[in-house]
Protein backbone atom coordinates (compact mmCIF):
# COMPACT_ATOMS: atom_id res chain seq x y z
CA UNK A 1 0.00 0.00 0.00
CA UNK A 2 1.41 3.40 -1.08
CA UNK A 3 2.09 5.55 1.83
CA UNK A 4 2.26 9.07 2.63
CA UNK A 5 5.74 9.46 2.28
CA UNK A 6 6.23 7.28 -1.14
CA UNK A 7 3.66 10.24 -2.24
CA UNK A 8 5.78 13.12 -0.84
CA UNK A 9 8.88 11.56 -2.93
CA UNK A 10 7.30 11.18 -5.88
CA UNK A 11 6.39 14.81 -5.98
CA UNK A 12 9.59 15.99 -5.35
CA UNK A 13 12.34 14.39 -7.55
CA UNK A 14 16.01 15.62 -8.00
CA UNK A 15 17.60 17.49 -11.00
CA UNK A 16 21.05 16.86 -11.98
CA UNK A 17 23.43 19.93 -11.77
CA UNK A 18 22.30 22.82 -13.74
CA UNK A 19 24.90 24.01 -17.23
CA UNK A 20 25.75 27.39 -17.61
CA UNK A 21 25.21 27.57 -21.83
CA UNK A 22 26.22 30.95 -22.10
CA UNK A 23 26.21 34.95 -20.81
CA UNK A 24 22.99 36.99 -22.25
CA UNK A 25 25.15 39.25 -23.88
CA UNK A 26 22.31 42.55 -24.33
CA UNK A 27 23.34 45.25 -21.48
CA UNK A 28 19.64 46.90 -22.04
CA UNK A 29 18.42 43.26 -20.68
CA UNK A 30 19.07 44.98 -16.53
CA UNK A 31 15.77 42.98 -15.62
CA UNK A 32 14.81 39.55 -17.47
CA UNK A 33 11.58 37.98 -15.68
CA UNK A 34 10.16 35.22 -17.36
CA UNK A 35 12.11 33.16 -20.43
CA UNK A 36 10.69 30.36 -22.45
CA UNK A 37 12.39 28.01 -25.24
CA UNK A 38 10.58 29.02 -28.74
CA UNK A 39 8.26 26.47 -29.68
CA UNK A 40 8.85 27.50 -33.61
CA UNK A 41 12.65 28.62 -33.91
CA UNK A 42 14.81 26.08 -32.72
CA UNK A 43 17.78 27.26 -30.75
CA UNK A 44 15.45 30.65 -29.73
CA UNK A 45 14.94 31.57 -26.14
CA UNK A 46 12.92 34.46 -25.54
CA UNK A 47 12.65 36.65 -22.23
CA UNK A 48 11.42 40.39 -21.85
CA UNK A 49 12.68 43.02 -18.62
CA UNK A 50 10.49 42.69 -15.81
CA UNK A 51 9.42 47.23 -15.79
CA UNK A 52 10.28 50.13 -17.38
CA UNK A 53 11.28 48.90 -20.53
CA UNK A 54 8.82 49.36 -22.76
CA UNK A 55 6.97 46.39 -25.02
CA UNK A 56 9.59 44.46 -25.84
CA UNK A 57 10.50 40.78 -26.68
CA UNK A 58 13.84 39.65 -26.86
CA UNK A 59 14.95 36.88 -28.46
CA UNK A 60 18.49 35.10 -27.99
CA UNK A 61 20.24 31.86 -28.53
CA UNK A 62 20.94 29.27 -25.97
CA UNK A 63 24.41 30.52 -25.42
CA UNK A 64 23.29 33.85 -24.89
CA UNK A 65 23.70 35.67 -27.79
CA UNK A 66 21.51 38.59 -29.22
CA UNK A 67 19.15 37.49 -32.01
CA UNK A 68 17.11 41.23 -31.74
CA UNK A 69 14.70 43.42 -29.86
CA UNK A 70 10.76 43.05 -31.34
CA UNK A 71 8.40 45.69 -29.89
CA UNK A 72 5.11 45.08 -29.73
CA UNK A 73 3.28 48.05 -32.18
CA UNK A 74 0.61 49.67 -29.97
CA UNK A 75 1.63 47.17 -27.32
CA UNK A 76 2.15 48.26 -23.45
CA UNK A 77 4.25 46.85 -20.81
CA UNK A 78 3.50 48.11 -16.87
CA UNK A 79 5.11 45.38 -15.33
CA UNK A 80 5.39 41.93 -17.30
CA UNK A 81 6.46 39.46 -14.58
CA UNK A 82 6.09 36.29 -16.63
CA UNK A 83 6.03 35.10 -20.49
CA UNK A 84 4.82 31.61 -22.17
CA UNK A 85 4.09 30.14 -25.36
CA UNK A 86 1.33 28.12 -26.90
CA UNK A 87 -1.67 27.85 -28.94
CA UNK A 88 -3.97 30.91 -29.70
CA UNK A 89 -6.32 31.90 -32.15
CA UNK A 90 -5.23 30.40 -35.45
CA UNK A 91 -4.45 26.55 -35.33
CA UNK A 92 -0.77 26.09 -36.60
CA UNK A 93 0.41 29.23 -34.94
CA UNK A 94 2.45 29.13 -31.87
CA UNK A 95 2.03 32.50 -29.92
CA UNK A 96 3.84 34.32 -27.39
CA UNK A 97 2.12 34.97 -24.28
CA UNK A 98 3.04 38.05 -21.41
CA UNK A 99 1.43 38.62 -18.03
CA UNK A 100 1.21 42.01 -16.39
CA UNK A 101 0.53 40.43 -13.28
CA UNK A 102 2.69 42.35 -11.02
CA UNK A 103 2.50 45.73 -9.23
CA UNK A 104 0.56 46.97 -12.43
CA UNK A 105 -1.50 49.45 -10.28
CA UNK A 106 -4.69 47.66 -10.73
CA UNK A 107 -3.92 46.37 -14.33
CA UNK A 108 -3.70 42.88 -14.70
CA UNK A 109 -3.89 41.31 -18.24
CA UNK A 110 -2.45 38.59 -20.29
CA UNK A 111 -0.91 40.13 -23.61
CA UNK A 112 -0.73 37.52 -26.43
CA UNK A 113 0.85 37.84 -30.31
CA UNK A 114 2.00 35.81 -32.76
CA UNK A 115 5.90 34.34 -32.54
CA UNK A 116 7.81 36.06 -35.11
CA UNK A 117 10.46 33.98 -37.18
CA UNK A 118 14.03 34.19 -36.01
CA UNK A 119 17.20 32.73 -37.08
CA UNK A 120 18.89 31.46 -34.72
CA UNK A 121 22.24 32.82 -36.87
CA UNK A 122 20.98 36.23 -36.87
CA UNK A 123 23.16 37.78 -34.42
CA UNK A 124 22.94 41.17 -34.26
CA UNK A 125 25.28 43.83 -32.45
CA UNK A 126 24.44 43.81 -28.88
CA UNK A 127 23.89 47.48 -27.02
CA UNK A 128 26.53 48.97 -25.61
Amino acid sequence: METLEDRRLLAAPEFLPGVVTGDVERSDLTEPSGMIASRTNDGVLWTHNDSGDGPNFYAMSTSGADLGRYTLVGGESYDWEDMASGPGLLAGVEYLYAGNIGDSNGTVYVLRVAEPVVDAAQQTPAPK
